[in-house]
């Protein structure tokens, strides 16, 4: 009996502690919002991240946005993308390997690039080309070379075999990239996808268990401060070091 009311008190604590540690954070934050999964960028990673969180049963997925739409550096970009041994090397009835692939990734980056990270990469390839095929990518206008979709890209050092994709957008007016538009219309099919936009983190939060599940935004629309708590993980997906000057000038 002892033993079990010690459990008891023990689990009443904590409850009192969790709930005083909400109170805090509602009473120094304009907002608290909380969700399964939070993401921060809605770019074409976050894009992705939600969509993936959503179908592995996240109940809920915040991405916060620091502008007014999603894309990231989408909006900057025709959209271009490459792949080996892909559905739409298959119907132009184009032979590639992965390996192929490898070797001249690492031969246009001077032999420099983390071979174990590129092939990765060049494998993982298949199935996000693929699975934009399945989410309306085959209904694209491409621009072709000799009536095919695969390409060479002359923006870059050849390839050795036409593995580059060059789909338009459906809605110029709107998408620069048509990875962008169908990226966008997939997430806004989900109920339980919200996007905050003019939401910029500018802090994360880590609790007693060194867990990271608090993120906190300010939006520059309201002049609110948000805090986002994620019941199962936060993404950070907001950008590469393409961001970054200072390590671009380090490595460029």
């Amino acid at each position: 009996g002892t033993q079990e009311t010690t459990k008891e008190d023990s689990a009443k604590e904590t409850t009192q502690e969790t709930e005083k540690e909400e109170e805090q954070l509602s009473q120094a934050f304009d907002q608290v919002k909380e969700a399964d999964v939070v993401i921060v960028g809605a770019g074409g990673a976050g894009l992705a991240a939600a969509i993936a969180a959503a179908d592995e049963g996240a109940e809920s997925v915040i991405i916060v946005e620091k502008l007014a739409k999603t894309g990231g550096s989408l909006n900057f970009t025709s959209g271009s993308m490459s792949g080996a041994e892909t559905i739409i090397q298959e119907l132009d009835g184009i032979e590639d390997t992965k390996e192929s692939y490898i070797e001249d990734i690492l031969s246009n980056g001077a032999q420099l690039g983390d071979r174990e990270l590129i092939e990765i990469y060049v494998d993982e390839d298949v199935d996000a080309i693929q699975w934009l095929w399945d989410h309306g990518l085959s209904e694209y206008t491409f621009s072709e070379q000799n009536g095919l979709k695969s390409v060479f890209a002359p923006e870059h050092q050849l390839y050795s075999v036409q593995r580059t994709y060059k789909p338009k957008a459906m809605d110029p007016t709107k998408y620069k990239s048509a990875v962008h538009e169908i990226l966008d219309k997939e997430a806004a099919k989900y109920d339980n996808i919200s996007i905050d936009y003019y939401t910029e983190v500018t802090e994360l939060l880590g609790n007693d268990k060194g867990q990271v599940l608090t993120a906190v935004g300010y939006n520059s629309d309201t002049k609110e401060t948000v805090c986002y708590n994620a019941k199962k993980g936060i993404v950070m997906a907001t950008g590469g070091y393409s961001g970054n000057p200072k390590m671009m000038g380090e490595y460029a």
